[in-house]
């Protein structure tokens, strides 16, 4: 709310959040006057609508499963708990999972990207210990192709220790839902997961 010489102006977003997607929904400009016959009432209302009608942050989903030894992302989707019986699920609004939490761990963050935005994307992947990322054409997971991977260990945000960390450019649409999957293994030590990614 901001005031000055009587006038009152409220601005107000309204956005619609789904399990890994956020949506803003006819965000609203409402004014104010101690004065009537500025406006002629005390109150009005703009509508304003987003063109593209995408934007904000929404979630991503964190799914980790515990207990499984090793370091390699075969030793996570091998195990009879993956993918459908994680330990823990939480939704997360970066897609950046935990930091040097836990050993002998498995991960996922799973959702979708909606760029406002049509032009070339690169994507980012670091993590510890091996860590995949994959994008799909669309919505749909079974289209997903891998776009970059660590082989080793990164440093939390460590976009640049390898080559395979940076995703080739890709074509993207505005306002066209494409799912997204990074998922990473650690077995001890320090552990992260993070993905980044640069706009046109």
């Amino acid at each position: 709310v901001i005031t000055k010489g009587g006038l009152s102006v409220t601005i107000t977003k309204n956005i619609w959040v789904s399990e890994s997607s956020a949506t803003c929904i006819s965000p609203t400009f409402s004014s104010s006057t101690t004065n009537p016959t500025c406006f002629g009432s005390n109150t009005g209302v703009i509508n304003i609508t987003n063109p593209i009608g995408y934007g904000g942050l929404g979630n991503i989903t964190y799914q980790t499963w515990t207990g499984i030894p090793g370091t390699t992302i075969p030793s996570l989707t091998t195990n009879v708990n993956y993918p459908n019986n994680p330990s823990s699920a939480i939704l997360k609004n970066t897609m950046e999972g935990d930091i040097n939490g836990y050993d002998n761990i498995g991960g996922r963050l799973i959702g979708y990207i909606i760029p406002r935005t049509t032009g070339s994307y690169t994507f980012w992947l670091a993590s510890d210990d091996d860590g995949e990322l994959w994008l799909s054409t669309d919505s749909n997971p079974a289209n997903r192709v891998k776009i970059a991977e660590v082989l080793g260990y990164t440093d939390s945000k460590q976009w640049n220790k390898f080559p395979s960390q940076k995703s080739a450019a890709i074509s993207l649409v505005a306002g066209q839902k494409y799912y997204i999957e990074a998922i990473y293994k650690e077995g001890t030590g320090g552990d992260n997961i993070a993905v980044g990614w640069a706009k046109p």
